[in-house]
């Protein structure tokens, strides 16, 4: 529980990050990939690592148990659902320059380095920090398979 506590807390410092770095323009190859990620996705395997001052404190790489599976539909208006066993979330999504972006209903928001080969998609972010002292740095791969169009 403290793990899952501990990545949310990081994904969520991130995010607020990225979106303040991070800008939105589209072009022809966007939107070919925006619709490429329409549809209905779920979780399958997720990758990454996390340091504490250049040491590497926690690592995994693991097939995602049907316990944990999220379940992410991307609407063709924008919109999109993200859900699992316990909760459900809505929000509006957009891709550009090889980047999606999620703004959930709350304001929370996320940016993921995204790719999209037939029915695989693949996530990745990462970021850096600095408090009390301490660098903190982290990296995570997800990879989703699309259940339907």
């Amino acid at each position: 529980m403290l793990k899952k506590f501990c990545n949310y807390f990081v994904i969520c410092a991130v995010a607020i990050v990225s979106v303040m770095m991070l800008s939105a323009c589209s072009d022809d190859k966007d939107e070919t990939q925006s619709d490429s990620i329409v549809g209905k996705w779920k979780t399958t395997y997720v990758k990454g690592w996390e340091k504490e001052n250049g040491t590497t404190v926690d690592s995994w790489s693991e097939s995602i148990d049907s316990d944990d599976v999220e379940y992410y539909e991307f609407k063709s208006n924008g919109k999109f659902t993200c859900s699992d066993d316990w909760d459900e979330y809505e929000g509006r999504w957009s891709y550009s320059e090889g980047t999606l972006s999620l703004r959930y209903d709350d304001d929370d928001a996320e940016k993921f380095s995204c790719s999209v080969s037939g029915d695989k998609m693949v996530w990745s972010n990462k970021g850096k920090y600095s408090e009390d002292g301490d660098t903190y740095e982290w990296y995570e791969e997800m990879t989703l398979s699309r259940i339907s169009k």
